[in-house]
């Protein structure tokens, strides 16, 4: 078990305070559904993220590096922190839209699992960032 510091600790109070809305009062209606509403925000987050945090890291000299729960997500320099704090954010309020709609309206919130994909993907992205683009890439090849 990983021990939680302040920041960690106000991480986790903040997104089960933003989970409580969705698991209380959920959305009754199911809006229409595609393909492309599931992949797409998949894709921008495995995608994007490694990208657009590869061309901060040249413009911005921003760290690319492996983000732990214990990190301010606030701090400009380590872009990674903030977006692993999406990712959290994004995949609890997509499962507790999904989990209040099934409880209170006995519908699939389809929206709930549009926001569980987009968390994913930008977990992946992140993933996917470090690896391709990271500090510890850079410091292999010099060597």
């Amino acid at each position: 078990m990983i021990s939680l510091n302040t920041v960690g600790k106000i991480k986790i109070f903040l997104l089960v305070l933003c989970s409580i809305p969705n698991l209380v009062y959920p959305a009754s209606s199911a809006p229409e559904t595609s393909p492309l509403m599931f992949i797409i925000p998949f894709v921008f987050g495995a995608l994007g993220i490694p990208f657009l945090s590869n061309a901060n890291s040249f413009l911005f000299q921003q760290h690319i590096e492996t983000p732990h729960w214990n990190d301010n997500p606030l701090q400009l320099k380590w872009p990674m922190r903030l977006f692993q704090f999406a990712a959290a954010f994004f995949m609890v309020t997509g499962s507790s839209m999904i989990i209040g709609s099934a409880l209170h309206h006995q519908v699939f919130n389809a929206f709930g699992l549009m926001a569980l994909i987009f968390g994913i993907g930008i977990y992946l992205g992140i993933q996917l960032a470090v690896r391709w683009f990271g500090k510890e890439k850079a410091k292999g090849n010099n060597v």
